[in-house]
């Protein structure tokens, strides 16, 4: 099972929570793997069979707990640095910090099917994951703006045509 959490981490290491079939053919080629290789994953890991082996299916399939592997996925993304495409604008949050939130907000991105959704889907999994009162603006275009925020815990940043605001306030 080790050898597979392992292949998973060397896949998706923008800890994107997904593997794609461009993905596992990429691996494939990269590590000269048989042309199997990717029907075999495929066949064995993407139960709705939609082309995509999303981290859940994969921890169903090997018995393993999903949340322990999310966190090991994203804490492995985290050390690899900053996703492809993220332009940092301003910054105060720790590098880790940074790169754990461009991740989660790419994701949010990725799983939601309108841009209106995905602030909030991103200050839900944000509060879960990192305790309460995230903010998130997402914006498309020039902007201005000031605001108050718990010291290190500021990050703006542009990804495509996109501009993230998040911060955390202080607890009151």
């Amino acid at each position: 099972m080790e050898a597979f959490k392992e292949a998973w981490f060397a896949i998706d290491t923008q800890g994107k929570l997904q593997i794609s079939a461009e993905d596992l053919q990429a691996y494939m080629q990269k590590n000269n793997y048989d042309e199997s290789f990717v029907n075999k994953w495929l066949n064995l890991f993407d139960e709705d069979k939609s082309g995509t082996i999303e981290l859940e299916e994969f921890c169903d399939v090997l018995g393993l707990n999903y949340k322990e592997t999310m966190s090991e996925v994203r804490e492995k993304a985290a050390s690899g640095g900053m996703p492809d495409g993220v332009v940092v604008v301003y910054a105060e949050m720790e590098i880790s910090w940074q790169i754990k939130i461009a991740q989660l907000c790419l994701e949010g991105l990725r799983v939601n099917k309108k841009t209106k959704d995905v602030p909030i889907w991103v200050k839900k999994k944000a509060d879960e994951m990192y305790g309460r009162l995230w903010h998130l603006v997402l914006l498309n275009g020039q902007f201005w703006c000031d605001f108050g925020y718990a010291p290190g815990h500021a990050f703006i940043f542009k990804f495509e045509k996109h501009i993230f605001l998040v911060w955390k306030t202080p607890l009151p």
